[in-house]
Order: structure tokens, then C-alpha cells, then sequence
């Protein structure tokens, strides 16, 4: 979420603490008057799932239809969106933290994000840069692990282990893996 639409939850969340709601309108559910505030605030410090957002409302004491019109409302006004979450989030993690798509699907999934969403993310995340996130990926564990020049095939398994671990196809980690070598059996058992 960009500071700007931080800041406009914000102000929405302190606005909604008065008679009137901006964007959202209430109906005269008084239980929601303080869902819908307390919603924003989970979103205000960083984009959440609407499945987070109610699941977090239903910790919070709000019963679980409280929990369901708040998250309603709040998707209806625009301030959740699933679709831009799962992009931003696939985007972030294949970057930022070297992720292959099995992870990033993995850790999708467990925030409630519905599937076809999840494809539709995935293949965006294109097998070039997979494949050079699985490279990049690979050299950082090079450097932890002394770089050698060539891979015995101890090492070999372990540094397949360590990619698919991170959420790269067995594929993608022959392909990074196998140029180091190991010996004539490059699939390690894999």
C-alpha cells in the first residue's frame, strides 16, 4: 500500500469516528461503526487480504457477520482488494526476497487469497525472471557457503534443496544448479 493510500485510510478510520462515514455508508449498524474504523487501521499499516482483514476483526471480539459487513463495505469502497494485494505481494516477494512461484502461491494461499487470483498473479511472474531469481538466489548461497567452483554432490543436493525450499520447480533448480556440476549425475537424485 503507497503512503498516500496509508494516509487516506487514516483519515478515513478518524472521519468514521464521527456521526458521518465519507465513503461508507452504514445503515445504523452500530456494531460495524466500529468494525469499519478498526479494519482500517490493520490496513493502514499494510496491505492485508480481505480473509486477513476479517479474520484479525473476529480476534478483535467483532462477531463474525460484524466481521463479514465490514469487510464487505470496506472492499465495496475500494480500500480492500484481493487481486491488487496478491500482485503486490507476488511482486515483492519474487524481487525482494528471491521467492520462486510454489512460495509465493504457498504463502498466498495462506492469507485466503482465492486461487484463480493466485494463478492469475503467477503468470505474470514470467520463467525468465524466475529463472534469474533462482540464479540470484543461488549466488547468495554461494557466498554463505564459500563458492566453490564446482559442486560436489553433497552440496549439490543441498543447494537443491535450498531452491526448491524457496518455492523454485525442480526444473528451474536443475537448470541454476547444474552448470556448478556434480559430477556426471547432474539430477542429484531429483
Amino acid at each position: 500500500m503507497k503512503r498516500t493510500e496509508k494516509r487516506a485510510a487514516a483519515k478515513a478510520a478518524e472521519a468514521w469516528r464521527g456521526s458521518d462515514a465519507p465513503s461508507i455508508e452504514m445503515n445504523g449498524l452500530k456494531a460495524s461503526k466500529k468494525a469499519i474504523p478498526t479494519a482500517l487501521k490493520f490496513i493502514a499499516l499494510r496491505e492485508r487480504s480481505a480473509a486477513e482483514v476479517r479474520s484479525k476483526l473476529i480476534k478483535a471480539g467483532f462477531s463474525a457477520d460484524e466481521a463479514t459487513e465490514a469487510v464487505e463495505r470496506l472492499t465495496s469502497a475500494g480500500y480492500l482488494d484481493d487481486a491488487r494485494f496478491a500482485s503486490r505481494l507476488t511482486a515483492s516477494r519474487a524481487k525482494n526476497k528471491l521467492w520462486g512461484k510454489r512460495r509465493i502461491a504457498a504463502e498466498l494461499a495462506g492469507k485466503g487469497v482465492e486461487s484463480d487470483i493466485i494463478a492469475s498473479c503467477l503468470a505474470a511472474v514470467e520463467g525468465a525472471s524466475e529463472e534469474k531469481a533462482a540464479l540470484a538466489a543461488f549466488e547468495k548461497w554461494l557466498k554463505k557457503n564459500g563458492s566453490p567452483s564446482s559442486l560436489d554432490k553433497k552440496l549439490f543436493a543441498k543447494a537443491m534443496r535450498h531452491l526448491i525450499g524457496r518455492g523454485f520447480s525442480t526444473n528451474v533448480a536443475l537448470k541454476t544448479v547444474g552448470g556448478r556440476g556434480a559430477g556426471e549425475d547432474l539430477s542429484g537424485g531429483y
